[in-house]
C-alpha cells in the first residue's frame, strides 16, 4: 500500500487552477522526484499535502487515513515533515534551539520531554554536519548551512515521510553532491522522501521514480531514464521544436 496517495487532487485560487485532478502515490521507502517548469504546481502540491492549503476537491491519504482536511500541526504529528523553498530560520535562536523546535513539535512530541528532544536535536545536527555549529546564532550561517538547518528541523520531527522543496537551490556543485549523499543516507534509515528539485542532474540520480507536473496537471510518470526521453516532458521544458525528435507510443 502507498504511504501517501492523492486522488484527483485539485486546488484553485479563484479562477486559477494550480492543481487539476492530480493522481499520485508514494511508495514506502522510496525517493520520488517531482519536477516541472516554474509555475507547474509543485510547491502547491507540497502545501496541500502538509495542510498549509486546503484542497478544493479530491482526497489525500496517508497510510490510508484522510489528511486533506487537517491542520499542518496535525499532519506533522502523524509523521509528515517538510522543508520550505525559502529558508527562514528563527534568527534570534541558536542553531540547536531551531532544531529543538522540530523535536518538540514532531511525531513523538507528546512522549518526548525536553531532555530527550535535546538528544534528538544533537543527533540530527550530527547527521547533517552542523554539530560543530550548534551554538552559533542561526542568522550567522551561510546559505548552504541554512539549507542543512532547514533539513535538520524537519528531521528532528522524526518523520516517516519527508517533503523536500528545492533543498539544493543556490548551492555549488560540491554542495549539491554532499546534499545528495545526505538525502540517500536519510532514505537508508527508512524515511520515505518526496523531492522537488530544479537541479535535474540531482533529481535524476536521486529518484527511484519521477512524476512531472505542467500547468497543474500530471503529464508523465516513470523511471528516471524514461522521463528524460519523454516527448511531453521535453516539450514542457523546451518547446515543441525540441520534442519533435522524440516519439512515445503513450503520447499517440
Amino acid at each position: 500500500m502507498a504511504i501517501l496517495q492523492g486522488n484527483k487532487v485539485t486546488k484553485n485560487f479563484g479562477g486559477l487552477y494550480a492543481l487539476s485532478n492530480v493522481d499520485f502515490e508514494i511508495r514506502p521507502g522510496e525517493i520520488l522526484g517531482l519536477i516541472g517548469p516554474n509555475g507547474s504546481g509543485k510547491t502547491t502540491l507540497i502545501n496541500v499535502i502538509s495542510g498549509f492549503y486546503p484542497i478544493s476537491s479530491g482526497e489525500i491519504l496517508f497510510k490510508g487515513y484522510p489528511i486533506h482536511s487537517l491542520k499542518p500541526y496535525r499532519v506533522a504529528n502523524l509523521g509528515i515533515a517538510r522543508t520550505f523553498q525559502v529558508v527562514r530560520p528563527f534568527v534570534q535562536l541558536r542553531v540547536i534551539e531551531n532544531v529543538l523546535v522540530g523535536a518538540l513539535f514532531g511525531k513523538n512530541n507528546l512522549q518526548a520531554g525536553v531532555k530527550e528532544s535535546f538528544r534528538r536535536a544533537r543527533q540530527v545536527l550530527d547527521l547533517v554536519g552542523l554539530s560543530d555549529k550548534m551554538d552559533f546564532p542561526s542568522g550567522s550561517l551561510t546559505l548552504a548551512d541554512r539549507k542543512k538547518l532547514e533539513l535538520a528541523k524537519a528531521l528532528a520531527m522524526e518523520p516517516e515521510l519527508l517533503l523536500l522543496d528545492e533543498v539544493m537551490a543556490g548551492l555549488t556543485f560540491k554542495e549539491i553532491e554532499e546534499t545528495m549523499d545526505l538525502i540517500r543516507r536519510i532514505n537508508a534509515t527508512g524515511v520515505t522522501i518526496l523531492v522537488i528539485e530544479h537541479v535535474i542532474h540531482a533529481v535524476l540520480n536521486l529518484s527511484h521514480r519521477i512524476f512531472v507536473l505542467h500547468h497543474g496537471e500530471k503529464i508523465a510518470e516513470g523511471l528516471p531514464h524514461e522521463i528524460v526521453r519523454s516527448a511531453r516532458v521535453i516539450e514542457a521544458y523546451l518547446g515543441k521544436e525540441y520534442a519533435k525528435a522524440y516519439q512515445e507510443p503513450s503520447d499517440a
